[in-house]
């Protein structure tokens, strides 16, 4: 995998009050309530837990998956199929994960090499 695909961001002076509000008024651990105000102004964000997605969708903020991260980073050449498909092997081991995801996940990935 290559180095650097990842960064860490921190949240401005106004997103961290979109944190506050976030966390006093809905059941949001600190990460999802940071990860919904920065994408608020940003372009993306990853959610796992149910209820974060709703109230994303609900603030306009468009919606990622694990997954989908993964085959971003394979779209972008972070990662080899190979690692890819070692990488939907251990989501699914940790987490759980649609077979229907992962299978429309490495299918894609796999269109893409032809």
């Amino acid at each position: 995998m290559q180095e650097g695909w990842l960064r860490n961001q921190k949240c401005t002076q106004s997103e961290a009050s979109a944190v506050a509000y976030l966390r006093s008024t809905t059941r949001l651990h600190e990460g999802e309530a940071e990860s919904i105000a920065m994408a608020v102004g940003r372009n993306a964000l990853v959610l796992a837990d149910d209820e974060a997605r709703r109230i994303a969708h609900a603030l306009g903020v468009k919606r990622i998956g694990t997954a989908g991260v993964l085959l971003e980073a394979y779209l972008r050449q972070y990662l080899t199929i190979s690692e890819l498909e070692d990488a939907i092997t251990d989501l699914a081991s940790v987490s759980w994960q649609s077979p229907e995801v992962a299978t429309l996940i490495l299918k894609r990935a796999r269109e893409t090499q032809q």
